[in-house]
């Protein structure tokens, strides 16, 4: 799979497309085609969260506490395979990084316009996690959701800005701290941003 081109050097931008938006009766592609409007000439890079997916977990976590918290969190992290793959199927875009393989195409490429979803597992598994610098790397339980993941993400690839698409009422002049407490997003990503000594990427909260 090849992601370089002669077009123009492009900025990154890293979309968190939240899990509630994939179960909205009137279709998620409403929701996210507004956005990707906005960013036509950045390089997009779409990851799918997995709502309900995800909730069906911690209820079975609270039924079985014995199961380790970090067994149900890979365990969730392979669950957002369904998410991309159903994203996929219902907005193509450029096309879809699945595999390490190809995550890796993709980073010895310059940037280049275009949308492409990304399967969380081609750079965030339990196989991988040694791999990623440990100040950047979230806690494998429940405080990590894909909030946290994306911010990751937009780490890896050095973005400059990373949206993260909410179904619930927001103020986007919340801080990521203030919007924490209304449990809008994850404490992780609180606790890996603050720790960031170069905090050079713009973090966004948009509905929809």
């Amino acid at each position: 799979m090849s992601f370089g081109s002669s077009t123009p050097i492009a900025k990154r931008v890293v979309l968190k497309v939240g899990g509630a938006a994939i179960f909205h009766p009137e279709g998620f592609k409403k929701k996210i085609l507004p956005l990707l409007e906005e960013f036509q000439e950045y390089q997009v890079l779409l990851v799918a969260g997995g709502g309900d997916l995800i909730e069906s977990m911690r209820s079975i976590h609270k039924i079985y506490p014995e199961v380790t918290a970090g067994a149900m969190h890979w365990r969730c992290v392979e669950l957002l395979r369904h998410s991309l793959e159903i994203c996929y199927d219902l907005l193509p875009l450029r096309g879809a990084i699945r595999s390490a393989l190809d995550f890796q195409s993709l980073m010895s490429n310059v940037p280049t316009q275009g949308q492409h979803w990304i399967c969380v597992t081609s750079f965030y598994s339990r196989d991988l996690a040694d791999s990623i610098p440990e100040k950047w790397r979230p806690s494998s339980d429940w405080n990590t959701t894909t909030d946290a993941i994306a911010w990751l993400l937009a780490k890896m690839v050095s973005a400059d800005t990373l949206v993260l698409m909410k179904q619930c009422s927001i103020d986007p002049q919340w801080s990521l701290a203030e919007a924490a407490e209304r449990g809008v997003v994850d404490t992780e990503i609180v606790r890996l941003s603050g720790l960031d000594r170069e905090p050079s990427l713009r973090i966004t909260l948009r509905q929809g």
